[in-house]
């Protein structure tokens, strides 16, 4: 794929800079993906640059790319709906992190966190779950792809976790 900070957009976008729309970033936050609820119904299996999501979490599982303020990924921005936060920039990158949570690749991720905007809000909001779950569209097979991936890495990393083998296990 070549050199991670090439393939991926940087956080000089207007998504990081404090997003597009409204609500103002009050602060930030390290949560548990499964913390976190979609806005929307379903994704698509590509990112806007045109990186499928197995590719993407291929890289993030290989710590090819990382995400957060300095890295090539844009951290989730998220606002406070009923008692649970939603991300309302980052759905796909948060089913991505919510995997990398199942696979024990990750524990937290930071979270920007704005002020309601209600217009901004159901813009975004499409679920008909409260945001419990997503469909991909675009790639019937990712569950199996992802799959294959996480079987991959776990034999090379000898089946276990980040920080079992290694030093780290927030991905920022």
């Amino acid at each position: 794929m070549g050199n991670a900070e090439s393939t991926h957009p940087t956080t000089n976008s207007s998504i990081y800079q404090g997003g597009r729309g409204g609500g103002r970033i009050i602060g930030e936050a390290e949560m548990r993906p499964s913390q976190l609820r979609y806005t929307h119904d379903s994704i698509s299996n590509r990112f806007q640059d045109g990186h499928t999501l197995d590719e993407t979490f291929r890289q993030f599982l290989n710590k090819e790319i990382t995400m957060g303020r300095y890295e090539q990924v844009p951290n989730l921005v998220a606002m406070q709906y009923q008692g649970s936060w939603f991300v309302v920039r980052g759905n796909r990158r948060l089913y991505l992190m919510k995997k990398l949570e199942e696979t024990g690749a990750i524990s937290t991720v930071k979270v920007l966190m704005k002020t309601f905007d209600q217009e901004v809000f159901n813009r975004q909001y499409t679920t008909t779950n409260m945001g419990r779950s997503i469909r991909v569209r675009g790639d019937p097979n990712i569950d199996q792809k992802l799959n294959q991936i996480i079987a991959s890495w776990r034999s090379r990393h000898g089946g276990g976790a980040y920080g079992q083998n290694n030093d780290w296990c927030i991905l920022l």
